[in-house]
């Protein structure tokens, strides 16, 4: 029996590259996935930062490249008229930092606004200033994809179930209450997992008119609170331990926008800082931040260099975002991608990012 089995034995090598051959098909899977029966790979980059891909790993990033991206800005603004439209979001709620004397940025949510924060604290207290007489004004942007995702796994704890949130003893944060009020169980309602009752319906079409004097995160904990009040205590004990799918948040992302209730944290960046009403000199994006920044500091005349991680460990985090983005989107439905292509088409086509499909 023995000698009968050892004629079928596979050799060695056969084995071996059996098993490489594996191991390529699945890293494939990993970096791609089928979307409309094409191979969908989505760019977290821009097509002329993908152009420049080399510039990425030197220290000296290319300053024009944030030029371009201005004059891109301001000929996209032209050619669609996009000028002089009303803001969606309150300008009150949209953060201009203005670092005394250093430079002016305009910078959402989510979209690296603490590290611009620190940013400007650190230069203040290295006494940094900016000789020239007009400060350079900054719009920082992310891309639309990554910046849900981030939302996603920030807002929504990235599918884990919501009674795992906590404050942070030192950075503190968002109470349970408002986190449940203003996004959680407006989600249930909007996933179906919840009855969208006709007062709910009533109260948003009567509050809308708000919508443009108030966060939205907060007119909807208000709405919410009036609506489902009564039954608080009973949704909490049976709907407490939820979590939801990045695909029921990109729903529920859509339906916050077609009710007019636009959310700042995941709401178009075109929104947030009037980019075809404002002169920006400079357009920086999120994902080369911290060689773009050390730039933009020199171009003001500001001596010094900031690091806020290492090279190493910048680049492990740059490639395990992509990798989590990818996973994310990996298992959408087409037509929830097609809605959310089209709620940020603007964001895509003004500041240069790239949705190309190979």
């Amino acid at each position: 029996m023995t000698r009968r089995l050892a004629r079928y034995r596979i050799p060695v090598g056969v084995l071996a590259l059996v098993a490489l051959c594996l191991v390529a098909l699945l890293l494939q899977k990993m970096l791609n996935f089928n979307y409309n029966n094409q191979t969908f790979l989505i760019a977290l980059k821009t097509n002329q930062d993908h152009d420049h891909q080399d510039h990425d790993h030197q220290d000296h990033f290319d300053i024009q490249q944030l030029t371009r991206r201005a004059e891109h800005l301001r000929r996209t603004c032209q050619s669609l008229g996009l000028s002089r439209l009303q803001p969606i979001t309150p300008i009150s709620s949209v953060p201009i930092l203005d670092r005394k004397g250093i430079f002016t940025v305009c910078v959402g949510p989510k979209v690296g606004k603490k590290w611009w924060r620190i940013l400007g604290a650190r230069a203040e207290e290295k006494g940094f200033a900016n000789v020239q007489s007009r400060l350079p004004a900054v719009i920082s942007v992310q891309h639309p994809l990554s910046r849900l995702a981030q939302c996603y796994r920030e807002k929504f704890l990235g599918g884990k179930n919501i009674s795992q949130y906590a404050v942070h003893p030192k950075r503190g944060g968002e109470s349970w209450t408002l986190r449940w009020k203003s996004y959680w169980l407006p989600a249930l309602i909007s996933t179906g997992k919840i009855s969208h009752g006709p007062l709910i319906s009533k109260l948003i079409q009567t509050h809308r008119r708000h919508a443009n004097m108030t966060p939205s995160h907060t007119l909807m904990a208000t709405l919410i609170t009036q609506a489902y009040g009564h039954m608080d205590a009973l949704l909490l004990r049976t709907h407490s331990d939820v979590a939801f799918t990045f695909e029921e948040f990109l729903h529920h992302v859509v339906w916050t926008h077609v009710l007019g209730l636009h959310d700042p944290n995941w709401t178009s960046q075109f929104t947030l800082c009037q980019p075809c009403d404002r002169s920006y000199d400079y357009v920086s994006h999120l994902e080369n931040s911290e060689e773009e920044v050390n730039n933009l500091l020199k171009v003001a005349d500001v001596k010094g260099e900031f690091r806020f991680v290492s090279s190493v460990a910048s680049e492990k985090g740059k490639k395990e975002g992509v990798f989590t983005d990818l996973l994310l989107y990996g298992d959408i439905a087409k037509h929830v991608m097609d809605q959310i292509f089209r709620l940020y088409h603007l964001d895509f086509v003004l500041f240069d990012y790239s949705t190309k499909v190979i």
